[in-house]
């Protein structure tokens, strides 16, 4: 399976039995195994006993290796001996496949040695998560000589499952991001952001750039390629403002499509508010063939927010208004006018149709004609 449907299944059988589990017995807990041979790695699936209404289960990835006394048999017994715990398995193991009960101990000096460097106490199955990967007393005394002694269980978890070393951490640290805080380093790990990538993003975007800056850049995947593309069109945007761009699909080809719809002077602002209104060269075709061409950048979101269309301002020079301004139309629809209450008050107004400005004042002082 993928990584990344592995560690959800691992991470959500974490939280889900985080709290139900510290009222368990501390010293054990059982369950079924089960387990494929598939790309020469055993995949084993663990399900807990328990009587919730959750099944608690993970899966893990081992070689023949990693155990003791594993071999194949009807009835045979063989176990994962790590520093965090023991688990012990039965069961039949075949060439291709297996399946039994499992039995999981905590190693209780373990525990007490890490509550000693100040990491929290942890339930039995969070010790069986470190056992499963292999977490040893130096590795957890690395990570507090760097500062990060007084993980939560959350956080010491996330360490965990994400395998972040100390040697990832000092990686960011020795490219400029210190003195970050744990979900930091969790959202770099997750992000799969090192070294290497923050000084390509650094070269790109300067050495002041900020660790939520970093994170934008990746989530949203500014890349290298992608800021070529907008400089070379004349805009040196910053980082922030490049995260918007990526936000709002804001590429090359819009930036140029709208440049020949005639916008000279275009503006990173102008651009976004645009695309968020969902403001397309189209449309604005669409407008200037109808009258409205040379409109400033405010007369066209004041006609978009309107929801200004080709239909409607037809209907407007239709019922005797053909050279409303921008401001005015937009008005017009706003306020719901349409051919009917023109009409209406055409006939209140002695049969002349009012101006623009009075119709306006009409709807909105709600003046019902007769």
């Amino acid at each position: 399976m993928k990584w990344n449907v592995r560690m959800l299944t691992l991470m959500l059988w974490l939280c889900v039995t985080a709290i139900a589990v510290k009222a368990q017995n501390k010293d054990m807990i059982q369950g079924k195994w089960v387990m494929i041979l598939e790309d020469g790695k055993l995949e084993f699936t663990l399900k807990q006993d328990w009587k919730g209404e959750h099944e608690n289960r993970f899966e893990h990835d081992f070689q023949a290796s990693d155990f003791e006394g594993y071999q194949m048999g009807t009835n045979v017994t063989f176990y994962l001996r790590k520093p965090a715990g023991t688990i012990t398995f039965q069961g039949e193991v075949k060439s291709e496949n297996g399946s039994g009960s499992y039995s999981f101990a905590p190693n209780m000096d373990f525990i007490h040695s890490m509550t000693s460097m100040g990491y929290p106490e942890l339930a039995t199955q969070e010790m069986m998560f470190l056992t499963v990967k292999g977490t040893d007393l130096d590795h957890l005394q690395s990570i507090k000589k760097l500062g990060y002694g007084n993980l939560n269980s959350g956080d010491l978890m996330a360490f965990i499952a994400l395998d972040i070393t100390p040697a990832f951490i000092r990686d960011l640290q020795e490219v400029g991001l210190k003195d970050l805080a744990a979900s930091q380093i969790i959202s770099n790990k997750a992000l799969k952001i090192d070294g290497a990538r923050i000084k390509q993003l650094k070269k790109a975007f300067g050495e002041d750039l900020s660790q939520e800056e970093i994170t934008s850049l990746v989530a949203m995947q500014v890349d290298e390629q992608y800021v070529e593309s907008v400089r070379k069109l004349g805009f040196n945007l910053s980082a922030d403002m490049l995260v918007q761009f990526k936000a709002m699909q804001i590429d090359a080809t819009y930036i140029e499509d709208m440049k020949r719809s005639g916008f000279k002077n275009l503006n990173p602002d102008m651009l976004v508010q645009f695309k968020a209104l969902g403001i397309t060269p189209a449309y604005l075709k669409d407008l200037a063939s109808l009258g409205y061409d040379g409109l400033s950048n405010e007369d066209i979101v004041q006609m978009k927010v309107a929801n200004i269309d080709k239909a409607y301002i037809t209907e407007m020079k239709e019922a005797g208004y053909p050279n409303l301004t921008a401001s005015q139309i937009a008005q017009f629809k706003l306020f719901k006018i349409d051919q009917r209450f023109i009409e209406k008050a055409t006939n209140f107004n002695d049969g002349k149709k009012p101006s623009p400005d009075k119709l306006i004042q009409m709807k909105a002082t709600m003046e019902s004609p007769r």
